[in-house]
């Protein structure tokens, strides 16, 4: 294996390891909108969290 198939591979694991970030933080952001909408003192029996993590 010489440096330019090294560098290649290299790159192709960056490129996955950003892919990964994205998706995490977009997991993150969704998690944070679901608890923004979670009002933990409702009685109905309604959980927008449960309800959003159904949809996932």
């Amino acid at each position: 294996m010489n440096c330019r198939d090294v560098k290649e591979n290299a790159t192709a694991k960056a490129v996955a390891v950003n892919q990964k970030i994205n998706e995490l933080i977009q997991i993150r952001d969704a998690l944070g909108r679901m608890l923004i909408q979670c009002d933990d003192n409702s009685l109905s029996g309604e959980c927008p969290i449960l309800e959003g993590l159904k949809l996932s």
